[in-house]
This record gives C-alpha cells, sequence and structure tokens, in this order.
C-alpha cells in the first residue's frame, strides 16, 4: 500500500467547514516576514491580473502542504470561468462536498502559507460591506468558540490569533505597543499590518474578486500520510517554497509522542526555551552550518547511524523521552549554547580565559571539536580546573589538525578516540592522553607551520598569523572578531563583511624581473625556501591591499599598506613600518621571533 496520497484541492477547499487544523507541538512558532507575505500576496495579484474577466492564469499553483490524517477523496476544482464580484456567486461556484467528506489533520509542512491566507481572508472579511456572508463564516469559521475557526495553533500564538485575527473585526484592531509580544506575535501582526495596507486603498469589488480567484482559482496539492514519519519523508525529499522544518522539528515531534499529556506542556516550554540554541547556528569564520541534533548524536554513540533511529536508541536508553529531556538534551543544549556563543558562564571560575578559548575554536572552520568540547562540559562540570586544562588542550589539538595536511579523515581518526574517552565512565581510558599528539605528530605539526603552512594550507596560516598577533599584543578576542567583521559600504547597500584579511608573502613567490628582490636574493632555491617560512608571511587587507601589491619592491609595498604614514590594524603587519630593508637576516630573525610565539601558546 502506498505510505501517502495527493489531492489537488481549491483554496476554498482546504478551508472548508468539514476540514480542520492542528499545529502539532514539534512545529515552529509563525516565522513569516512581511517579506514572504508581500511576495504571496503579489504573486496572486499578478496572476489575478487586471482585467475584470478571464485572469492572467486561469489556475494558479501555491505549491503543496503536507498533512497526517485520515480523509476520503477531496472534490476536485470545477471549470474555470470569469472571475466574479458577487459573494454570492463565489459562494456557489463549487459543488457542495458530499455530506460523508470530513477530516482533522496534523499540519506537517504548510502552517505559514495556511496562517497567511487566514490573514487575508479575515482581512477581506472586516474590510467588506458584507462581512457577515456565508463565505466569510464557511472559509474562516463562525467564532463561537476556539474550536469553529478549524485552525489550532498552540499556546499563546493560537490565542494571540483568534483575538487579533480570527474574530470578526479583529483583524483591524491596532496594537500600539508591541514590547511584550513574542517574535511569532509580532511576525503576525506585521503581516497583518502589512497586508491590511495593501487592501485598503482597493475597490470593494476589486477585493471581492480578489477573494473569488484566491477561493476558485487558486490551487494546492495536499500530500496527506497516515503516518508522522512517512509524512516526514515526503518533507524531506520535497523542495518546498515555504520555511523548511529542521532536524529538531523532526526529532521534537518524535519526543512528543513519547510523553503523556501531562509532560507534554512541560516539556513543550522546556523546548521553546531552548529553540535557538536547538536550531542551526553559523560559525564566526566559516560557512557550514552547526546543527546542535549532529553533534548531540555524536556525544551519545561511537556509531551513528540514521539520526532519528540513533535518536531511538538515546531515548530508550535513557529511560523514557522525559529522562532523556532531563538528562541528556537540555545539559547538552547549554553546552552547545556556551560553545558556539564564545561565552563561558559568569559565576563559573576561569571565565577570562575559557571565553578566548571558545572564541579561538569558533574561528576554525572545521566543527569536529564541537562534540569533544561538549562532552567535557559534563564530564569536567565538578572539576573547573581540570576543564580549563583539557580546554587549552583541546584548542591547541583543534588548530594542529587544521594545520596537518591530512584534512578530514586525519581530524576524525584523532577526534573519535577522544569522544570514546570522554564518554568512557570504567577508567580504562584517559581524554588527558587522547587530547595529546604524538610526538611525530608534534614535529610535523611544527614543521608545517615553519615551512610550507601557507602553501599547504593558506586559511591555517590566516588564522594562525591572526592568533599570534593576539598573543603579541595581549588584545582581547573582541577586537579580532571586530577586525574579521568589518561593515563596508557597498553600491546597494552596507553589509557585513566577514574575513577582510589574507595573506601576502613580502618576498614575492615570483618576483618582476629586473627587481630588488633578485639582487637581493640572487639564488633562486634558497628564495623560494625563504619565500614559504612563517616569518616572510604578513596579514594584509584582502581587497585594498593584496591585489595592489603584486610583485613589488619593499618600498612600493610599505606606500600601499602605511599610506600617509597611517598605522596598520594587524600589528605584526605594523612592525613592518620601521623595517627599510628585507633580507634573508631580517626574515630569520622574525620567524624566530614567531616561532617562539608558537612554542608558547602550543607547546610542541
Amino acid at each position: 500500500m502506498p505510505s501517502f496520497s495527493s489531492h489537488p484541492v481549491l483554496l476554498k477547499t482546504l478551508f472548508h467547514p468539514r476540514f480542520t487544523y492542528s499545529m502539532p507541538l514539534y512545529q515552529r512558532p509563525f516565522s513569516w516576514t512581511v517579506k514572504e507575505a508581500t511576495k504571496l500576496f503579489d504573486d496572486i495579484v499578478d496572476a489575478m491580473g487586471d482585467d475584470e474577466g478571464t485572469p492572467q492564469i486561469e489556475a494558479f499553483f501555491l505549491g503543496a502542504i503536507i498533512l497526517t490524517g485520515n480523509m476520503n477523496p477531496i472534490a476536485k476544482k470545477p471549470a474555470a470561468g470569469e472571475l466574479t464580484t458577487s459573494l454570492d456567486t463565489i459562494l456557489n461556484s463549487q459543488p457542495p462536498l458530499s455530506e460523508e467528506l470530513r477530516g482533522a489533520f496534523d499540519v506537517v509542512d504548510g502552517k505559514q502559507r495556511i496562517v497567511t491566507f487566514k490573514i487575508l481572508l479575515c482581512l477581506l472579511r472586516d474590510l467588506s460591506s458584507n462581512g457577515d456572508h456565508d463565505i466569510f463564516a464557511q472559509t474562516i469559521g463562525l467564532g463561537q468558540n476556539g474550536n469553529d475557526y478549524r485552525l489550532q495553533l498552540c499556546g499563546g500564538e493560537g490565542e494571540f490569533l483568534n483575538a487579533y485575527i480570527l474574530q470578526k473585526g479583529a483583524s483591524l484592531i491596532a496594537v500600539s505597543d508591541q514590547s511584550n509580544l513574542s517574535d511569532s506575535q509580532k511576525n503576525l501582526i506585521l503581516v497583518r499590518d502589512s497586508l491590511h495596507k495593501n487592501l485598503f486603498d482597493l475597490s470593494e469589488k476589486y477585493r471581492s474578486r480578489l477573494l473569488n480567484y484566491m477561493l476558485n482559482q487558486c490551487e494546492l496539492v495536499i500530500v496527506l500520510s497516515e503516518r508522522i514519519d512517512h509524512a516526514f519523508q515526503i518533507f524531506l525529499s520535497m523542495n518546498d517554497s515555504g520555511l523548511p522544518l529542521a532536524k529538531g522539528d523532526v526529532l521534537k515531534a518524535e519526543l512528543m509522542s513519547k510523553l503523556s499529556d501531562p509532560q507534554v506542556e512541560k516539556y513543550r516550554d522546556i523546548w521553546a526555551q531552548w529553540n535557538d540554541s536547538l536550531g542551526e547556528i553559523r560559525g564566526r569564520f566559516g560557512n557550514q552550518k552547526m546543527t546542535f541534533f549532529n553533534h548531540f548524536r555524536f556525544v551519545l554513540t561511537s556509531s551513528p547511524t540514521s539520526l532519528l533511529a540513533d535518536f531511538r536508541l538515546m531515548v530508550d536508553a535513557a529511560g523514557g523521552a522525559g529522562p532523556f529531556i532531563d538528562n541528556y538534551l537540555i545539559p547538552n543544549a547549554e553546552a552547545f549554547e556556551i560553545i558556539t556563543s564564545a561565552t563561558w558562564p559568569e559565576n563559573r571560575p576561569h571565565k577570562a580565559e575559557m571565553d578566548k578559548i571558545l572564541g579561538l575554536l569558533n574561528w576554525l572552520p572545521h566543527h569536529d571539536w564541537i562534540a569533544p568540547a561538549m562532552q567535557a562540559i559534563q564530564r569536567y562540570k565538578e572539576s573547573p580546573d581540570l576543564m580549563f586544562s583539557f580546554f587549552q588542550k583541546l584548542e591547541r589539538l583543534s588548530y594542529g589538525l587544521f594545520i596537518l595536511p591530512g584534512g578530514a579523515p586525519d581530524r576524525k581518526r584523532k577526534i573519535n578516540p577522544l569522544k570514546r574517552a570522554l564518554r568512557d565512565d570504567t577508567g580504562k581510558m584517559n581524554p588527558f592522553d587522547t587530547v595529546e599528539f604524538t610526538d611525530i605528530e608534534k614535529k610535523t605539526i611544527r614543521s608545517a607551520i615553519a615551512h610550507t603552512i601557507h602553501k599547504n594550507r593558506p586559511a591555517a596560516a590566516k588564522l594562525l598569523l591572526m592568533r599570534l598577533d593576539m598573543e603579541v599584543t595581549g588584545l582581547p578576542i573582541s577586537h579580532y572578531n571586530t577586525l574579521n567583521a568589518k561593515e563596508i559600504e557597498t553600491r546597494s547597500k552596507k553589509k557585513k563583511k566577514k574575513d577582510p584579511f589574507s595573506v601576502e608573502h613580502l618576498l614575492p613567490q615570483s618576483p618582476e624581473p629586473n627587481s630588488q628582490w633578485l639582487l637581493d636574493f640572487p639564488d633562486e632555491k634558497t628564495r623560494q625556501a625563504l619565500t614559504e617560512l612563517l616569518g616572510n608571511l604578513f596579514l594584509v587587507r584582502k581587497e585594498s591591499e593584496n591585489p595592489r601589491m603584486k610583485n613589488f619592491d619593499l618600498p612600493d609595498k610599505k606606500a600601499i599598506l602605511f599610506p600617509q604614514d597611517q598605522d596598520h590594524p594587524i600589528y605584526l603587519t605594523n612592525q613592518l613600518k620601521q623595517q627599510t630593508t628585507w633580507t634573508q637576516d631580517d626574515i630569520a630573525q622574525r620567524h624566530q621571533m614567531l616561532l617562539a610565539v608558537v612554542d608558547k601558546i602550543w607547546p610542541l
């Protein structure tokens, strides 16, 4: 038997009195902004066209929504005809549904659109001189009690929707003070007021025509499944235009289904409290998405399979959904928030040092360190000195693995035993042993830093120079975070420009013929070796300095770096301001100085 069925329906059929829709606890709050709602409205208006006769697009497709529940076959749309402005004609333009056809559904995907359509219908009702007409009662509800609106949202969001949108006249009530509203309530009001502005100046005749087009010419496809896991599988395979459910939404549904009714309210509120931490968070310098659940399962299991299968095993092992949330989910969510915000709690020892370490770890473009960091926060929560010592070693390990030439596979071969050691409670494995490098690894890392870091790992060279600059200046990491996220002017608007620095070889890799560099470094083999030394690498501005410096001689490069004798924001680059020569001895001197700083921060 197929695991789902699909049904093309008109918008009027979607909101027929026989059908009710509930937003399950795992659904995120109303998240659409004015941008998404306005686009939907404009698309419908454009499809309808200006001609009062045949619309521009006779059957406008609004996408698919995914529901769970049971339903008999749905009535199909009637043949297209001219758009009418008569509410009676709109009401009667579709054959009545058979008496046995009815259904109650949970919405897996489509909440944002369903709520926005309801807002539009309520505004059209409240702006109409005939707002008591049956067409509005049929598509919105009678409002004698909450169930009669046939759209159930969770908790305060549902009550707010009823009070300021669904009840007759409510969509015109001004909400002047929004300071105490939740984000979803603010979104509801902003979307409502924006759509009201679009509709208010239209004639009543035009609004009636728009209502008719929406109800009788706009189509959706209902994808219906009786099983929630099948519904989520369908959702993940579809490219929908709405706001997608994150992995956390799927897992939340799984957890809530295992709780008793009294527990659901308690844990729904707990989940809402941690909603941001359980979602997707971007690193400060990398573009990869860090998702809590991807790391969380590596905290609890050595051999992950599928996310949902792992999750079910974890819940069973914990003794049920309630103990799992209390003893595993929330403590690790707290740890994840600390890690990704790079903010150690105020009341814990070593705050300044831990803020710095967490900030440095967040600079890394890879996230292999996150699961061990979450584990360490749980393992050493009663031993702050051990915690601090471990994180010092974790920073060295994470940067060292980024510098080594092996890439992600080699990182995992080193990190996986560390996660097993942190998970071990038998005393057989010591995390402080597995977080260390072997002597051969230390030698390889130090050699790479000294001789080939930019050649093999340009991104690592950039982070290393920034890390060394911070150590030499003693400035806080917040200073460097600001440097790396400057706001710049573009032709259209201001925007944040991340990672504005690049690495410059002061002694160029390919000097120009007849340049001073070739006179100062006549032996090509020696020159090439010196070029790649750490001592010859400088951080410069990626857009305003690096492209202009090319292979220029030292005086010309300095003129670009220090226009009108200005200081450079990178201290180790600014030291070049006093340099009148750049000889082999100059490179060697700076090289040894930088290696000494490396040895200080990461003893190798």
